[in-house]
């Protein structure tokens, strides 16, 4: 008579091989040619009771600690067994821990909705927040740390999701965002230049066997991946959503505080030009001018502000600002004779200074090289692409010596008449003759 002996773990060897068993997270387990989860297929039929699908060995219900509408999307777990939620609306971050008990902690950055989208685990253990609307980046360390760090680039709905890399890198997926962004093992945050972009244009990516990360297509049109040596690239899909056919438009807005985006337009380009000084005592800046273009949601809101032209009881005029997704663009006031700087776009130029020997006021856009004949006016110079905004939204870029100027155009002396400045432009002086400094504006520029 012989003796068997059985393995310590003789149970979960039989049960693994003959019913298989129920993977613990997306492990590659279930084979594509299904063998693995026809194994693990006996093992749900056999939880099935009467009238429901699952007995309550598999699904159940837990409480919640905290809740409020949309207060996360997505989760990640940690290397600890935690599951971690990531926090969308939510004040406060909420987690399970491997005991299956719920339980909350602070956040350091939970000011705007819609903040975080998703999140990924860090090869260090951090679980990284993929900012959506978040000005700042926030993240989870392995001994339960919460922190924050700067971001290089942040919009309304910028990404939605996020994969790491062969390389251990964090890429945020770009939803609203026009450049990819990422996350260094070494924590070195950086942009990168996409092929497409466009409103919703990817939410959430995958990691392929090559270590290309493509990402998953919600309202583009093509594909779009990043391979492991950091090369973007598109490919066409066989299915996909139509394109937009917004037909662009323009608004110069010098009055009111909202503008309303209009339906279908999924970017917008603002621009914000201060108000120039008045001429009292010396000729008078130009106020400076910031742009920036957004993604955007038609029906959503545009907040701006316009500042006024400098007077002569009040020489200085005042800051134009344009908002949007929680950031905001400045075209500074000129301060007497000197140009209004700019602030929080994409880019601008500072507003042209005075010319005190020849009585010549700024005009915006650093003043332009030759002045206009006769009257000896400074014309606005172009600022990405102002010119064409302006023109399609029905007003003149092109200076005379007309007593009202074209926009941006610093007023000129004429004895008699005298003669108005352009939005923002800077105001004449000659003698005991001075002229008011021109108001800002706020343009929009809708695709």
């Amino acid at each position: 008579m012989s003796t068997h002996l059985n393995s310590t773990k003789f149970v979960y060897e039989v049960q693994s091989l003959v019913n298989g068993t129920v993977p613990s997270s997306d492990n590659s387990t279930i084979d594509t040619g299904l063998v693995a989860w026809n194994k693990m297929k006996i093992i749900l039929d056999e939880s099935t009771t009467g009238n429901a699908v699952f007995s309550n060995a598999i699904v159940s219900t837990y409480s919640l600690v905290y809740t409020i509408s949309s207060a996360y999307i997505g989760g990640v777990l940690s290397p600890n067994g935690d599951i971690n939620f990531i926090p969308y609306s939510a004040n406060r971050g909420q987690k399970i821990n491997s005991a299956g008990t719920v339980s909350t902690y602070s956040l350091i950055y939970s000011t705007v909705a819609a903040a975080y989208t998703g999140g990924v685990l860090a090869p260090n253990g951090d679980v990284n927040f993929i900012p959506t609307s978040a000005a700042v980046g926030q993240k989870l360390n392995s001994s339960g740390v919460v922190s924050t760090y700067s971001l290089v680039y942040t919009t309304a709905g910028a990404y939605q999701g996020g994969v790491l890399s062969s390389s251990g890198e964090t890429h945020f997926v770009p939803y609203n965002a026009n450049r990819g962004q990422k996350i260094s093992v070494a924590g070195v945050v950086s942009t990168y230049s996409l092929v497409y972009t466009a409103s919703g244009a990817y939410v959430g990516g995958v990691l392929a066997p090559n270590g290309d990360i493509n990402f998953i297509p919600f309202n583009a049109t093509m594909g779009q991946k990043i391979s492991s040596s950091g090369v973007v690239s598109t490919y066409s899909l066989v299915y996909a959503a139509a394109a937009s056919s917004y037909t662009p438009t323009a608004v110069l807005l010098t009055s009111a505080t909202s503008y309303t985006v209009p339906a279908g337009a999924t970017s917008m380009k603002a621009w914000a030009v201060g108000g120039g000084s008045a001429g009292t005592g010396t000729p008078a800046g130009a106020g400076g001018c910031s742009y920036k273009t957004w993604s955007v949601t038609g029906g959503s809101t545009v907040t701006y502000a316009v500042g006024s032209g400098g007077t002569n009881a009040v020489r200085n005029g005042a800051n134009s600002t344009v908002t949007y997704g929680g950031v905001t663009i400045t075209g500074n006031a000129a301060n007497f004779a000197t140009g209004g700087s700019f602030s929080g776009g994409d880019g601008g130029t500072s507003g042209g200074n005075a010319a005190d020997a020849s009585n010549q006021a700024g005009a915006v856009g650093g003043n332009a090289a030759s002045l206009v004949s006769t009257c000896n006016r400074r014309p606005m110079t172009d600022i990405s692409g102002l010119k064409a905004a302006l023109t399609l939204a029905g007003q003149n870029t092109t200076e005379s010596c007309a007593a009202t100027a074209a926009f941006g155009s610093a007023s000129y002396y004429t004895k008699y008449a005298g003669s108005s400045a352009g939005l923002g432009g800077g105001g004449y002086y000659y003698g005991q003759y001075g002229g008011v400094g021109g108001a800002g504006g706020v343009v929009l520029y809708f695709t």
